[in-house]
């Protein structure tokens, strides 16, 4: 195993979740590749002062952030997400000073409350390098 990663933020799982499951993280690695150096922020980590600090702190080449992100009404509203939410994940992925791979969980309404997918590439400075739209699979290939 390179490396293990747990999300560090409070807040997502249930006050009586089973601790033995439903684990935190208490630290971010850095981990090193033939591709460059990196540190994963998993969903509400990226809000998260304390870790974002970390990250950056790690100087590392490469952020991965995994997150599940949906709309309260079930919607797949892609008007809303570039108007209202993308900038600010991009804003906070720039606060960790790397290059930032994210991707959102796509699946049914029914799941998980429907997140609505989409993937971006956020450079060190918060630029959107590349992204996919909402609810749509497939790759996003970028040279970054």
């Amino acid at each position: 195993m390179v490396s293990k990663c747990r999300r560090i933020s409070p807040g997502w799982h249930g006050c009586n979740a089973d601790s033995s499951v439903y684990r935190r993280g208490e630290s971010i690695p850095r981990v090193e590749t033939p591709l460059g150096s990196f540190a994963f922020l998993i969903c509400g980590d990226l809000l998260d002062e304390t870790s974002v600090n970390q990250v950056r702190s790690l100087n590392v080449d490469w952020l991965l952030f995994p997150f599940a992100r949906c709309f309260d009404d079930g919607s797949y509203d892609q008007r809303r997400w570039d108007q209202d939410e993308k900038g600010e994940y991009a804003r906070y992925a720039a606060k960790a000073r790397a290059v930032c791979l994210m991707v959102n969980y796509l699946s049914e309404k029914e799941l998980a409350g429907g997140s609505f997918g989409a993937g971006m590439v956020v450079g060190r400075d918060g630029s959107i390098l590349a992204e996919m739209p909402l609810g749509k699979q497939g790759l996003l290939l970028v040279d970054a």
